[in-house]
């Protein structure tokens, strides 16, 4: 029934997928309309909007797929970060493998 879009972000002019994952879950929660921005600038619009410093922003790779990404968080030394898509899915294959994170 989905499948995988390229979109152009409307910020900064680079394609980015609209995965049928994700089209899927907008389907789900009867969203409309298809996503304007890429994830990271969701991020930074995300900052924006909550009268955050875009400064706070943090460019790294993705520990998964090697993407290019940008959190709203400089994340610890110790700790792997991920590209949206890749902790969304990380957290469903959690959630799937645990059947105590499913009872939340």
């Amino acid at each position: 029934m989905f499948n995988d879009r390229e979109i152009v972000c409307c910020q900064c002019n680079l394609g980015f997928v609209f995965s049928a994952g994700e089209q899927e879950y907008f389907d789900s929660r009867k969203l409309s309309h298809e996503p304007k921005r890429c994830q990271n600038c969701r991020v930074l619009e995300r900052l924006r909007r909550s009268g955050k410093s875009t400064s706070t922003a943090f460019k790294t790779n993705c520990a998964d797929c090697s993407q290019p990404t940008i959190l709203p968080f400089q994340p610890k030394d110790d700790r792997q970060a991920y590209c949206n898509p890749c902790w969304k899915r990380r957290q469903d294959e959690e959630s799937k493998s645990s059947p105590e994170a499913a009872n939340f």
